[in-house]
């Protein structure tokens, strides 16, 4: 649980030879698969698992109070604008109780963090197929930008038979196995996404 380690170092001491190999695969494969751990630039970690403080915040008000999970994060593009909009709406929101960005590019996290004060380093790559309920369930407000790839006008508009339109899927089939959902969701996307299956 502390600092990440070298992945190599790690297989090494751990004697990764051809016995490991027959049984559990590859090494990098091995640690890819294993939730509890994340890897990234040859180093590896223990993930650890978000838990959402247990007091629920409607017992509190104002926007200070809100869990926001915000899902296809990217470089935090939705997370300016809803500072922008509670901004000109004259809400200041300060330092909100708990934002969580979950984003799979290792680009875009490390563009996130260059943008927004992260109390926790490295932002972690995490696929949004892979959550499970007790990964997001508790937080008040979901913010969602998923890929508009599957919908633009420009594309080939195939909608949930385009790949990436599967994690936004996911996600709707977590929601009500959630035994706290979400307050509120906010989706943004492209003209066309309202019309479409997903």
């Amino acid at each position: 649980g502390g600092e990440p380690l070298s992945s190599q170092a790690v297989a090494s001491d751990l004697g990764w030879q051809r016995a490991l190999r027959l049984r559990f695969g590859r090494w990098q494969t091995f640690v890819k698969n294993r939730p509890e751990f994340w890897t990234f630039g040859g180093f590896l970690g223990l993930a650890k698992r978000r838990d959402w403080q247990t007091e629920t915040s409607s017992s509190s008000s104002g926007l200070e109070s809100l869990r926001v999970l915000e899902l296809f994060s990217g470089i935090g593009g939705l997370r300016a604008a809803f500072h922008r909009a509670c901004g000109l709406a004259g809400v200041q929101l300060g330092s909100l109780h708990e934002w969580v960005p979950l984003e799979a590019s290792h680009m875009a996290n490390s563009v996130y963090t260059t943008n927004f004060d992260i109390p926790y380093a490295p932002l972690l790559p995490r696929d949004i197929v892979r959550l499970t309920p007790e990964m997001v369930d508790g937080a008040d407000l979901w913010l969602m930008s998923p890929p508009c790839q599957p919908y633009t006008r420009l594309g080939k508009k195939s909608d949930v038979g385009d790949r990436r339109a599967s994690p936004l899927a996911s996600l709707m089939q977590l929601l009500p196995r959630l035994a706290r959902p979400p307050r509120a969701l906010l989706l943004e996307n492209v003209v066309g996404f309202e019309a479409s299956e997903s």
